[in-house]
């Protein structure tokens, strides 16, 4: 086992007692993990270790057939909006299927607050990317969610 993933299992470890909101975390092989939070909320991680990053994935929402093609568009422009500025993409599951807010990132001091601050951040951009999926889906017009989509404030954090 490399000396990174051991980092990686530690940090994991000790992550659930320190964030108090979270539920449970369930590692799903020796370098995967889900989180649950108490909202409901869940995030997926994964460690690789070659380059040594982290992995986080969030379902956003199963957009209706109704408007799905003004989500898509809205989701890659959010994509090039976030390009060079936040290490996240919106993908989607599955044709048709639920779409993913992806984030790979890389902790340079491997230390459990850097770790919090990035579940913390990542949570962050999750809601304010669903958020405005939510306004689309309501009929808000598109040019001003467009808009919206982009960064919040904090996003030089994870840049």
């Amino acid at each position: 086992m490399s000396n990174g993933l051991t980092i990686a299992q530690t940090l994991m470890h000790q992550i659930g007692p320190e964030l108090a909101e979270i539920e449970t975390i369930i590692q799903q092989e020796i370098d995967s993990w889900a989180i649950h939070f108490f909202d409901g909320e869940m995030i997926h991680i994964l460690y690789q270790a070659s380059p040594s990053r982290w992995v986080m994935s969030y379902e956003l929402h199963a957009p209706e057939s109704s408007n799905q093609a003004e989500i898509y568009a809205a989701m890659l422009c959010t994509n090039l909006l976030y390009q060079g500025i936040a290490p996240l993409k919106v993908a989607l599951s599955k044709p048709g299927g639920v779409l993913l807010l992806i984030g790979e990132f890389q902790l340079t001091e491997a230390s459990l607050d850097e770790l919090q601050m990035l579940i913390q951040q990542f949570l962050m951009y999750a809601a304010h990317i669903s958020e405005q999926i939510s306004l689309l889906e309501e009929g808000e017009p598109k040019d001003k969610v467009a808009s919206d989509f982009s960064p919040p404030v904090s996003a030089h954090i994870l840049a």
